[in-house]
Formats: C-alpha cells, structure tokens, sequence
C-alpha cells in the first residue's frame, strides 16, 4: 500500500480521460499509478456481475434497456466509450472478473455494489478468484442493509459503508458522525466512506478511527479539499483525476 499519506483512489478509474467503469480508464489509472480503482457493478440477466455505474444505458449508450434485462452477450454488444470521447468508440462494459483481472501487485479495488442482495451469490463466486489476496478487494455501497449482508457473505473482505451528509438548517450534519459509527460497529464493517463535505474534520476523522473505521471521502477533485481531508488525517481520497492528487502526495 501506498508511502503517501493517503491513498488515492481511481474514481470508475481515470474517469477525468476516459469513459468510466470502462477497461480503458481502469488501465490509466493503473499507468497514473493509482493505489486503488473504485467501480460499480450491477448484474445482468445471466447473473454475470458487471461494471456500470447506471442501471440502464441511457446515458453512457444512448439505449433505453436496463442491465438487468440484457445477458452479457447483449450488454456487450453497445459502445460505453463513444459518449465520453470519439477515440474510445468500441469500448464495451467489462465484467468483474475483467477488471479484477487487471489489478496489480499491491493495488486494490473497491467495488460498489449499485443493485440488490441478488448480486451477493454470483459475487461471492467472482471474489474466489482472489481468495488467497482478498485485501485486493473492497466492497462499498450506499444500501444500509446490503452492506452488512456483503460482509456476512464476504467475511473475509473489508466492507466500508457509503454516506452522503447533508447539512441542515441548523447547521448540523445527518446522519452524523455517531450515527454512522454506530452503524458501522453494529454491523461489523470495516470503514465508512463518506461524501466530500465540510462535517469530515480532524475531529471526525478521530472518532472514527477510534471505533477501529477506516476512513475513505468522495470525490475529491479539488487539491484545497484534498489538503484538508488529508490533514484531517483521513485514509483515502476518491477522485476522478488521480494524477491531479498523485502529483500533489507523491508518486
């Protein structure tokens, strides 16, 4: 893992350059050298798990089907890499396997699981292809009940559970720091990741880490917030331009 004091994380890889969750911004992340490349899965109707941030290809494939009513074979057959720059036309959506296949030697991968517990059986049978290094593999998401039911299922994989704090009127934030804790504790996950916001300060940081949480921030695409989170003594910055925070932590 990485000497710098945070690690930086590929957010859908080099997504700053190339189309996300693709094989090619993966694969420039790795060459930015990146400590780690973040993705998304969902699964198709052949139960094959596979990298995609959506849940339909509206957006990255201007097709009205959703992933979950495609085999692989059909998912396959629409460019993922047109819609971000010309010269990507013919990249296609990669399967877990594909991308785990691509993780170097002390490099990890975090996965965020973007659909429901139905993912966790042809999950739990991808990760076997890593089962002697399952620290190269991280499983993250949003879903509160997911995330404990991944870290039952993938018990020997670090699962970190995502937040998003918004801030209220009162100035507050929700959920707060203690909330996420709690929940974290309770569950027996391994870190919390939370949404790029003034409420992660040092004193934050603190508490979380004295409840045994790894600390991971989304998305960091500014180098006035990656300082403060970095001397808030956070673990990890998620972002979109790894050589933008590689340059500024050292590579």
């Amino acid at each position: 893992m990485p000497t710098r004091p945070v690690e930086i994380i590929g957010h859908r890889g080099a997504s700053v350059a190339a189309p996300e969750n693709t094989l090619a911004a993966i694969n420039l992340a790795w060459k930015w050298g990146a400590d780690a490349v973040e993705i998304d899965v969902h699964l198709t109707r052949d139960r094959q798990v596979v990298a995609i941030h959506d849940d339909s290809l509206v957006r990255t494939s201007q097709a009205e089907v959703f992933i979950k009513d495609l085999t692989l074979n059909e998912l396959r057959a629409y460019d993922v890499g047109t819609w971000k720059f010309p010269q990507f036309k013919g990249e296609r959506v990669p399967t877990l396997c594909d991308v785990i296949a691509t993780i170097p030697p002390g490099k990890r991968l975090y996965v965020e699981l973007k659909c429901g517990p139905e993912v966790l059986e042809p999950l739990s049978d991808v990760l076997v292809s890593v089962r002697e290094r399952p620290e190269s593999v991280v499983l993250i998401g949003f879903d509160p009940k997911l995330m404990p039911a991944a870290k039952q299922r993938c018990s020997a994989h670090r699962v970190f559970q995502v937040v998003e704090q918004t801030q209220q009127s009162t100035g507050s934030w929700t959920p707060t720091i203690a909330e996420i804790i709690t929940h974290c504790v309770q569950h027996g996950l391994d870190g919390a990741d939370l949404s790029n916001t003034l409420a992660v300060d040092r004193a934050a940081v603190d508490q979380l880490k004295a409840a045994g949480l790894s600390v991971c921030i989304w998305t960091v695409n500014s180098l006035t917030d990656a300082r403060r989170l970095a001397s808030a003594g956070v673990d990890s910055l998620t972002t979109d331009d790894p050589r933008l925070l590689l340059a500024e932590f050292g590579n």
